[in-house]
C-alpha cells in the first residue's frame, strides 16, 4: 500500500507542471489613437514608427517560432517602461508578456536606441541660441535657458540607462534617446 501511495504522489508531482500560457498581445498602434499613444508612450505615432525603422534589424526576431515577440511590440514595451517607470511585471501584464521577457526586451531595445544618440541629440547652433533663450524667457520668464530635459533612469546590472526627452520652446519633443549613465560622470 505504501508503494502505491508513493507512486501516486510521484505522478501527482509530475502532473503539477504548469502548461505554457500564450496570452493575446496588445498592439498599441492598432488600439490607440494619436493622443492616447502620446499619453501612454510619450511619443507620437510618426516618431515611434521612425524609431522602429532605425532599430528594426537589431530587435526584430529572426524566427516566428515559439510565439516570438515582434519588434514593434518590443519597442512599445520599452517605451511604456520608460514612460511610466513602473515594475516590469506591470508592463508585461499590460501588453501580455512575462516580466522576464520584459527585462530582456528593455535591455535589447535600450542598447539599440543608444546607437541612435548622434542622430537625435543635437546642440543648438550659434544662430539659434539667442532666439531659443528668448522663447524660453517668453514662456516662463526663465533667463538663459536653451532646453528642458525630462528623464527616467533604469539601473540594471552594472549599467544605468537614462532616457532623455529634449524639448523645444514650442513644447515639442526634439529628441528621445537613451544613454549609458557612465557617459555623464
Amino acid at each position: 500500500m505504501a508503494v502505491f501511495i508513493m507512486i501516486r504522489d510521484h505522478q501527482d508531482r509530475l502532473n503539477l507542471r504548469r502548461n505554457r500560457i500564450f496570452r493575446d498581445r496588445l498592439h498599441p498602434l492598432d488600439t490607440y489613437d494619436d493622443i492616447e499613444l502620446i499619453r501612454r508612450y510619450r511619443l507620437s505615432r510618426p516618431l515611434i514608427i521612425e524609431l522602429f525603422d532605425h532599430i528594426r534589424d537589431e530587435i526584430e526576431p529572426q524566427t516566428l517560432r515559439s510565439h516570438a515577440i515582434p519588434g514593434m511590440l518590443q519597442l512599445f514595451c520599452t517605451l511604456r517602461f520608460y514612460a511610466t517607470g513602473t515594475f516590469q511585471a506591470v508592463i508585461g501584464d499590460s501588453i501580455g508578456i512575462h516580466k522576464s521577457s520584459v527585462s530582456r526586451i528593455v535591455t535589447r531595445v535600450t542598447t539599440a536606441l543608444c546607437r541612435l544618440k548622434n542622430r537625435y541629440i543635437q546642440f543648438p547652433r550659434r544662430e539659434n541660441i539667442i532666439r531659443t533663450k528668448q522663447k524660453f524667457y517668453d514662456i516662463a520668464n526663465f533667463p538663459q535657458v536653451l532646453g528642458a530635459i525630462d528623464g527616467t533612469m533604469d539601473v540594471s546590472k552594472n549599467f544605468s540607462f537614462v532616457l532623455i526627452h529634449l524639448c523645444r520652446t514650442t513644447k515639442t519633443v526634439v529628441s528621445v534617446v537613451t544613454l549609458q549613465a557612465f557617459l555623464f560622470h
